[in-house]
């Protein structure tokens, strides 16, 4: 009988030597380097949405962006139609065309302050709470904190302006008195020897205004609100203050671009057109000219028109301008 052991539990198999029983660490490959996106100049959306929850927070302004877009709309139109209902012989119709014209030209001031209201408060803002220093800690982009700005305000803005217009476009059509409205008007009388006076055709058109000019309107109005929202936000980060921006605008919207746009400096008519107002001026919507209280054959521009083009030019090289100065003065400004 042979001499037989019975292996323990302890035992290490006869197959497993002394140099394989410490094993080789897995190789282990360089990990990848991860892209911080902290750095990179394209805000994510998470950043413009906190902006946009910044902007809103802000009761006052809403307020104040709502009374002079929707809360002025809804108390004249409603007084009109209150008047119209209580003695129609005596009181016109709350739409039409005229009164489009006229609530248009209304718009672009109210619309365009509500839009300084907003830009000033999102340029400026971050300084005023004490949160920029906080945001550039983290490590973020300071340009594209200033970028982010730029959607969150328009995303503030616009839906509230375009309901105001939408309000008034269903008045102006579904109030609309019957019938037509002649808009030719003496154009002008000329300085020429014998006085003669030169006197626009007239020309009869529907009193209800259509849906093609109603989107004419509607987007000359969206873009003076976007213009508008441009300026304020570059200066408001320009200058770091939200009151001073808000005044400097309000007295060029007000006071200086009437000034230029109705009255004809001579030799300086080329620095005129280059002033935005003027050119937004002239982007006025055809079907809207021609009614009494304008300027040149009853618009709002009362100087020579420029070309196309320069308008284009204009209006660009002002967008431009303000968000180079505003995002320049966001990167070199100290936390």
């Amino acid at each position: 009988m042979s001499d037989l052991t019975t292996p323990g539990p302890d035992a290490v198999p006869a197959s497993i030597g002394p140099a394989s029983a410490t094993l080789a660490p897995p190789k282990q490959w360089p990990a990848s380097p991860r892209h911080d996106p902290r750095g990179s100049i394209v805000p994510p959306w998470r950043l413009v949405s906190s902006k946009v929850l910044e902007l809103r927070k802000r009761r006052g302004l809403m307020v104040a962006v709502l009374l002079l877009t929707v809360g002025i709309l809804v108390v004249i139109d409603g007084i009109f139609l209150i008047l119209h209902a209580a003695d129609p012989n005596t009181y016109g119709p709350a739409g039409g065309l005229q009164k489009l014209r006229g609530f248009s030209f209304a718009f672009i001031q109210t619309f365009g302050i509500a839009s300084v209201l907003v830009g000033a408060a999102a340029g400026s803002t971050d300084l005023s709470d004490g949160v920029f220093r906080h945001m550039v800690a983290t490590g973020r982009s300071r340009l594209a904190i200033f970028i982010a700005k730029v959607p969150a305000g328009l995303l503030v803005i616009i839906p509230v302006t375009a309901l105001a217009y939408a309000l008034e476009a269903i008045v102006a059509t579904y109030f609309a008195p019957s019938g037509s409205v002649q808009t030719g008007i003496p154009a002008a009388i000329a300085n020429h020897p014998g006085g003669s006076i030169q006197v626009a055709p007239l020309i009869l058109q529907s009193a209800t205004p259509s849906i093609h000019l109603l989107v004419q309107v509607g987007l000359w109005l969206m873009l003076q609100v976007v213009v508008a929202f441009v300026l304020g936000l570059g200066l408001g980060s320009l200058t770091g203050s939200r009151s001073a921006t808000i005044a400097v605008l309000i007295a060029l919207q007000l006071v200086v671009t009437p000034l230029l746009s109705g009255v004809s400096i001579p030799h300086l008519i080329n620095l005129q057109r280059a002033f935005v107002g003027v050119a937004m001026a002239q982007l006025e919507p055809s079907g809207l000219s021609g009614f009494a209280g304008g300027g040149n054959q009853g618009n709002i521009l009362g100087i020579p028109a420029a070309p196309v083009f320069g308008v284009a030019i204009v209006i660009s090289a002002w967008v431009a301008g303000w968000l180079v100065l505003g995002a320049w003065r966001a990167v070199k400004r100290d936390a």
